[in-house]
């Protein structure tokens, strides 16, 4: 009789229950045929949900539904019916859904998982429980744990995460006071939070230390509200996360669904839960702004369709696509990239999904959390879009250049691909005269020129200073010039920046590489190996790159790496040519010239590294080596023969170091020099190219006794003011100046005027380069005092210098030169310079 009863108040609770209706709809989509479920009494059946007119309406049972009965079986066919048992908690078959077959072919998992569905509602019914299942898994699931604190402050409830967050079972903490479980400092602003929530309906926040299962007491991020009121709860709910992370909001994956709707609606992250067929039970006020959904309708009126996520490339992700769909077949999300349109705003997610899993294993719904990252998102994008341009132009910068070439690389193999790299020429005086602020206008401006007539596919960068390159396809040398040349012609226009005009002029390198050998280094490479010639030759224009300007970058390469080992192994030496006195042909010095040597143990003269030396930044290093080892050297002469003076040669970048006098004067007390038998030798560019600072060294040394010598008079400025402007005591006439000399030559009257001049300041004038009696002859007729050249010697070794002076009289009278060292010839070879 009581099994009779129950059957009966079964059927009433479940007749038209809407969740049956819906498992019915289902299943007859599913099968293409009739489906009703039944719920058995005694010996016959009673439908309670169907899609026809049969509710309530009691049949004979079917054979299968019979087989189900007799047999305590899950699932039974036959050739009409196929029927699926409807258990009860206590495992008895209670009814059953039944399909009648039509002969199409059906999944029978998915009529199980229906069938366990309409058993998991009669049995909500029949316990007033409702979805607390559900809301359990949901709670349980939380990272953060959730405590109930009763009105005595007492712990009715924990949840799972109290374990993780702190340490202890759940069971260990029902019935503590909060007192004992709080820092003693902590105390009054515990109950100070607490009694601010009783009787309220605000949240409040606080971070507080509470002790762990360890005893030692760790700060926890508290969120509470006080649901007294709520039936369901029926005290102060706190949540509680590591203190120390308060920005951890990415790991909401599984914060879902009730203790009470209270709890989840804390939640600062979207909360998604569906039953095992998608009908969706729980969607949170986070959800709903996140994907822009009425908050005023019921979970159970939305449909999936209403929640709209966009994949990777933009697409609708629908039907099985969808992430609650990938969740129902199966598959977990971690935490994939996602996005949507709320309120006509894109908004950036991480949507993470996972099955929730009744006790028998089997999925009875999914939760999906949604984090929103459109703010972060939008950082990385703006930082991004901030590493990749310049901040001064809006121009690209050199990381942007280096993806547009990988992309040449990739993508584009067959391309011929053009660099013109731009330098604006004398660029730094601008700075030094107007400062950097109109600098800066002038470089907005020239970056508006650079742009000019240049097309969308063109890439425009700026490396750095005012130096911009252009990257772009073209079909043939010539075509990349004519653009580089438009290049120079548009900077040229003039450019007003507060009422004052500046015309730039630039030099353009120009080089091309197919996009297949991009990797190789050469564009850019070969660009500034251009872009130096174009500066040699005046600047102003563009110049591109050839296969002579390749030899000459390879030999300058070598010439470096020659020079930089001399240096590292001690390979520099110093040779000597002889400074004769015009009319008595008497010895009085020496000009010291730098020589290293191969590894194969070959000289190389000045003319093979000088140069290399100073485009590498080795030329201060050179120069102060030479003058040490001229220095070693003059301290040995002076031995054999005092008084003779050597002179050794500075480049204009070694005189502006800051250490260069202190450099000179600490060489000549080491070696224990009398300052006045060294002469340092410049030339008229090195004195006047690189200003006060250089005057102000050269005045330095002739304080301290140093004599300065003007070397190559006649190829600089020549300008006869500049002997009156330094502080001098000797002047050097170059020797293609002393090769052009014929009596009545316009060279003839210079070289007159300069040693007449000189005579005048008290200065030394001397002929470098004389090779020939004539020329000797014309020389001392014009009053040169001093005569340089292969004439006398081309430079010796030191070993050969001293050996010459050890056997020469020791009054130091007629020190004339061996013959030997003479040279009578035209030859071709220089190696003196």
């Amino acid at each position: 009789m009581q099994q009779i009863e129950e059957s009966r108040r079964t059927v009433a609770q479940l007749s038209g229950d809407p969740s049956l209706i819906d498992a019915v709809r289902v299943a007859t989509s599913l099968a293409k045929s009739e489906v009703e479920v039944a719920i058995f009494d005694q010996h016959r059946a009673v439908v309670v949900a169907s899609l026809g007119q049969t509710v309530l309406q009691p049949r004979p049972l079917r054979p299968t539904e019979q087989a189900l009965l007799d047999h305590d079986g899950r699932h039974q066919l036959d050739e009409r019916f196929s029927s699926f048992a409807i258990l009860s908690p206590r495992g008895e078959v209670i009814g059953a859904l039944t399909v009648a077959r039509t002969g199409d072919e059906f999944d029978p998992d998915a009529m199980h998982g229906l069938a366990r569905l309409c058993a998991t509602r009669a049995s909500q019914l029949a316990t007033g429980s409702d979805d607390q299942d559900v809301a359990d898994l949901i709670l349980h699931a939380l990272r953060d744990a959730v405590v109930v604190v009763d009105p005595g402050f007492r712990v009715t409830f924990t949840n799972k995460a109290i374990s993780t967050q702190l340490g202890y079972h759940p069971s260990e903490v029902i019935g503590m006071n909060v007192a004992d479980l709080v820092h003693p400092d902590d105390l009054d602003s515990a109950f100070s939070s607490l009694a601010k929530l009783s009787g309220g309906d605000e949240v409040y926040r606080s971070v507080i230390r509470v002790k762990n299962s360890s005893g030692d007491f760790k700060r926890m991020d508290v969120t509470g509200r006080d649901l007294s009121n709520d039936s369901r709860v029926g005290g102060i709910v706190l949540s509680l996360r590591d203190g120390n992370h308060h920005t951890e909001l990415e790991n909401t994956l599984n914060r879902n669904e009730r203790l009470s709707k209270a709890i989840v609606e804390q939640l600062q992250d979207g909360i998604v839960a569906t039953d095992a067929l998608g009908a969706l039970l729980v969607v949170n006020d986070a959800a709903r702004r996140i994907l822009g959904l009425d908050p005023t309708v019921p979970a159970a009126a939305l449909k999936l369709e209403d929640m709209t996520f966009l994949d990777a490339s933009g697409h609708v992700a629908q039907g099985s696509d969808h992430p609650v769909r990938q969740v129902l077949a199966g598959s977990e999300l971690p935490g994939q990239e996602m996005s949507t349109i709320a309120d006509s705003k894109y908004r950036n997610l991480v949507v993470s999904g996972r099955p929730v899993l009744g006790t028998d294993g089997e999925t009875i719904g999914t939760v999906l959390g949604l984090h929103d990252v459109t703010e972060a998102r939008q950082t990385e994008r703006e930082f991004r879009a901030r590493s990749l341009h310049d901040q001064l132009t809006g121009l690209p910068n050199r990381r942007k250049m280096d993806e547009r070439l990988a992309t040449y690389l990739d993508e584009k193999p067959e391309l011929l691909v053009t660099a013109c790299l731009i330098d604006l020429d004398n660029f730094k005086l601008i700075n030094d005269t107007h400062g950097h602020r109109i600098g800066d206008e002038v470089l907005r401006a020239a970056t508006k020129r650079v742009k000019l007539d240049r097309h969308n596919t063109d890439l425009v960068v700026r490396l750095g200073g005012d130096e911009f390159v252009v990257l772009f396809d073209s079909k043939d040398a010539d075509e990349a010039l004519a653009i580089a040349n438009d290049i120079v012609s548009n900077l040229r226009q003039p450019v007003t920046i507060n009422n004052m005009t500046f015309t730039l002029t630039a030099s353009i390198g120009v080089a091309q590489v197919r996009g297949s050998d991009i990797g190789s280094g050469d564009l850019l490479r070969h660009a500034d190996l251009a872009l130096y010639s174009a500066k040699a030759k005046g600047r102003n224009r563009a110049e591109r790159f050839t296969d002579e300007l390749a030899n000459a970058a390879k030999i300058a390469d070598s010439q470096r790496e020659t020079l930089r080992r001399a240096l590292d192994e001690d390979a520099l030496e110093m040779h000597f040519q002889p400074l004769v006195d015009s009319v008595s042909d008497k010895l009085l010095g020496f000009e010291s010239l730098a020589r290293c040597r191969n590894r194969n143990g070959t000289l190389v003269a000045p003319g093979g590294f000088v140069d290399a030396a100073s485009s590498s930044g080795l030329i201060w290093e050179l120069d102060s080596k030479a003058f040490d080892l001229s220095c070693k050297a003059a301290a040995a002469m002076s031995v054999a023969q005092p008084g003779l003076s050597v002179a050794c040669n500075f480049s204009a970048l070694s005189i502006v170091q800051p250490d260069f006098v202190e450099t000179i004067s600490e060489t000549l007390t080491r070696y224990e020099l009398d300052p006045s038998l060294m002469c340092i030798e410049i030339t008229e560019s090195a004195a006047f190219d690189t200003g006060p600072a250089a005057i102000a060294a050269l005045l330095s040394l002739h304080d301290r006794g140093i004599r300065l010598a003007l070397d190559d008079f006649g190829t600089g400025y020549s300008s006869l003011a500049h002997i009156r402007d330094l502080p001098l005591s000797v002047v050097k006439v170059d020797r293609t100046f002393i090769g052009k000399l014929e009596a009545g030559s316009t060279e003839h009257a210079i070289a007159k005027a300069i040693v007449a001049l000189s005579a005048d300041l008290d200065l030394t004038v001397v002929a470098e380069g004389v090779e020939t009696q004539e020329q000797l002859d014309l020389a001392r007729s014009m009053g040169f005092n001093v005569i340089q050249g292969w004439y006398y010697s081309r430079a010796q070794s030191l070993a050969d210098v001293l050996s010459m002076l050890a056997s020469k009289s020791s009054d130091g009278t007629a020190t004339a030169l061996p013959e030997h060292w003479m040279v009578r010839s035209d030859a071709s070879e220089d190696i003196a310079a």
